[in-house]
């Protein structure tokens, strides 16, 4: 029988071998984690906002995370970024950011809906949620996310530019700075 806790080393999670953990390992304790995607997107707008100093954000993490309070924080916060990053490992990025999930969130609902998934009747694991994301079928949300793109490398063509003026530069531009490195993690 699979163990849905992730191991303690680094172990990564084959998704087609092993279920999404529904718990982690901390301190050779296992807790059981929010998996809820809601609940996840709202964790991580937290630690995105610059509203919370470092250690309201530690406090928010542990608290939204976790069904029950671990005794070894650094490890409980380690574990719940792991979660957050779907079993990756962190890893220093300079990819521009293509998306918000708070700003783009209805352009997002509506490609949900497109691929016969109504958010509003799922209550999906995170895991799951950001694997359905990733395949998100041909919608005004990936070509936004194109366009985003194009943009950021300097590369839009004269259609493409006037594309963006149509849509609106107010929904082409990212209007926060989002780091998805969270730079929580950097306390760490």
């Amino acid at each position: 029988m699979l163990h849905s806790a992730y191991l303690l080393g680094g172990d990564t999670i084959n998704r087609l071998l092993q279920r999404a953990p529904k718990s982690v390992m901390i301190a050779g304790t296992e807790y059981e984690i929010n998996t809820s995607y809601r609940d996840c997107l709202f964790t991580i707008e937290q630690l995105q906002s610059s509203e919370f100093e470092p250690e309201e954000k530690l406090e928010i993490l542990i608290n939204n995370m976790y069904l029950e309070d671990p005794h070894d924080l650094q490890e409980a916060a380690e574990k719940a970024l792991w979660f957050l990053r779907c079993g990756e490992e962190y890893k220093e990025s300079n990819q521009p950011e293509l998306c918000d999930f708070a700003q783009d969130s209805v352009y997002i609902y509506n490609a949900f809906l497109k691929s016969n998934i109504n958010l509003d009747d799922e209550d999906m694991h995170w895991w799951t949620f950001m694997s359905r994301f990733a395949e998100l079928p041909e919608s005004f949300f990936s070509r936004l996310v194109y366009l985003r793109a194009q943009k950021k490398k300097g590369k839009l063509t004269k259609d493409e530019k006037s594309e963006c003026a149509r849509i609106g530069y107010d929904v082409i531009e990212i209007n926060k700075s989002i780091d998805r490195d969270l730079e929580f993690e950097k306390l760490l």
